[in-house]
């Protein structure tokens, strides 16, 4: 049993693609609000656009998955999607803020804010760099897992850096 759990452990350990234990969050319970407190929830760029203003999409060929990408960017977030379907975000920007549980984490926020909502994400951060490291939280629809994850990316003075949501295959 020992040799087991040994081997798993370490097959983990090399393998890139094996992630550390992470709490999960539902769909339902993430928004992205702005200081207006305009909430978007990662429908079609129509909603977007209502909740935050309208901007021009950025429109490039994607050559792994074909079609296109089109990108929306505002001051401090940047929404991508695939065709017609949204594909993931990322807040960068004090001017908004990731909800999470009816809970709002904002850019340069302390990272020890999740560690009462997410303990299990909160410890096991991944390493980046000798600067950056990453906070992750799985996330469940209808309490089943789907290929998205919520990044939480922090400096080494535990400031929020940046907040990433998305499908595994952005």
């Amino acid at each position: 049993m020992k040799l087991l759990l040994v081997t798993a452990l370490l097959f983990c350990f090399v393998n890139a693609n094996c992630q550390q234990a992470a709490n999960s969050i539902e769909t339902s319970n993430i928004h992205i609000i702005n200081g207006l407190k305009q909430s978007y929830s990662f429908g079609p760029a129509n909603q977007l656009q209502q909740a935050f203003g309208k901007t021009k999409a950025i429109k490039e060929a994607d050559e792994v998955r074909g079609g296109f990408g089109y990108t929306y960017k505002y001051k401090g977030l940047t929404v991508d999607f695939h065709e017609h379907d949204w594909d993931s975000a990322t807040v960068s920007g004090t001017e908004y803020a990731v909800v999470l549980n009816n809970i709002p984490y904002k850019i340069g926020e302390n990272i020890s804010k999740l560690k009462n909502a997410f303990p299990l994400s909160f410890k096991h951060p991944e390493k980046r760099s000798a600067n950056n490291s990453v906070v992750w939280i799985d996330i469940t629809n209808k309490k089943k897992p789907i290929d998205a994850f919520i990044h939480i990316s922090f400096d080494n003075k535990g400031s929020i850096t940046e907040i990433w949501i998305g499908n595994n295959d952005s």
